[in-house]
């Protein structure tokens, strides 16, 4: 756009415009050439709305039997040798090593668990040792099944 005059400043407010100082409308330069034109818009369909969140599924009860054959063997009533079909051996190593004889207990606290994909659930577990009335410890685990055939099938336990 070319403009050739300004707001008129005489005081009043009438809308007047006076001729750009130097400025000859006669001598302005004009754009040569065909019009830009404004691009041309489209219409877009609407976004696909994603699909409903799936349900949440229990977690199998191969994990519930699991953790509590762990806490048995934390307490000190199972030894944690009978544990070899259904943990990994590092497990067992480390179970052997926090294994409690006095008279505190181990109590599941919480279990949060997710299925990173349909063959595979991973879970974390809160776990507390309850020493004496007043005296509270607390631990968590990280474990992960994997459905091997019809079976869930405990390949990674770790006590942190």
């Amino acid at each position: 756009m070319i403009l050739t005059a300004i707001p008129d400043d005489d005081g009043d407010d009438d809308g007047r415009l006076r001729a750009l100082p130097g400025c000859d409308p006669a001598t302005v330069r004009r754009p040569r050439g065909p019009r830009r034109q404004a691009p041309r818009l489209r219409l877009v369909p609407p976004p696909v709305p994603e699909p409903p969140p799936e349900p949440r599924q229990p977690p199998p009860p191969a994990l519930r039997r699991m953790l509590r054959l762990v806490l048995e063997a934390l307490n000190g009533h199972r030894p944690a040798a009978q544990l070899a079909p259904v943990l990994p051996a590092d497990a067992i190593d480390d179970l052997v090593g926090r294994q409690r004889t006095a008279n505190g207990r181990h109590e599941l606290r919480r279990v949060l668990h997710c299925y990173p994909s349909p063959t595979a659930v991973e879970a974390s577990v809160v776990i507390d040792y309850l020493a004496r009335p007043g005296l509270r410890r607390t631990f968590a685990a990280a474990t992960r099944f994997d459905l091997e055939d019809v079976r869930w099938v405990c390949t990674v336990f770790r006590l942190l």
